[in-house]
């Protein structure tokens, strides 16, 4: 019961609107968790980007820094790299509330900073 409450506050807060909402995909290992809750947005080569990044960097052990995060794809792919610890820093409160319920249902390591 209470697992619902979360996906559907999760959902909720993913799908609230401004200015950038609808931004990013869901990262693969929230969407296993939530997916079937939201209406998935139209991909922006999320997954192709961070690709790329891969092949240029390795996360493992690192402490990396997300800046204008949105609903945190890269945060949360990164953390599926090996990553440490992800600062997030994002400016939509909606945002940071989805991302700050997605970490503690994750269990993930991040510090998240709302200006």
């Amino acid at each position: 019961m209470l697992m619902n409450v979360v996906k559907q506050d999760l959902a909720r807060l993913y799908e609230q609107n401004s200015k950038h909402s609808a931004y990013q995909i869901l990262p693969p290992s929230l969407k296993r968790t939530i997916g079937d809750q939201v209406v998935q947005v139209i991909p922006r080569f999320e997954a192709e980007r961070f690709a790329w990044l891969k092949s240029k960097l390795d996360f493992a052990g690192l402490k990396i820094v997300d800046i204008g995060g949105n609903t945190e794809y890269f945060t949360f792919e990164a953390f599926d790299s090996g990553v440490n610890q992800v600062v997030y820093i994002e400016g939509n409160v909606s945002h940071s509330i989805f991302v700050s319920k997605a970490t503690a249902l994750l269990e993930a390591n991040v510090k998240i900073i709302n200006k």
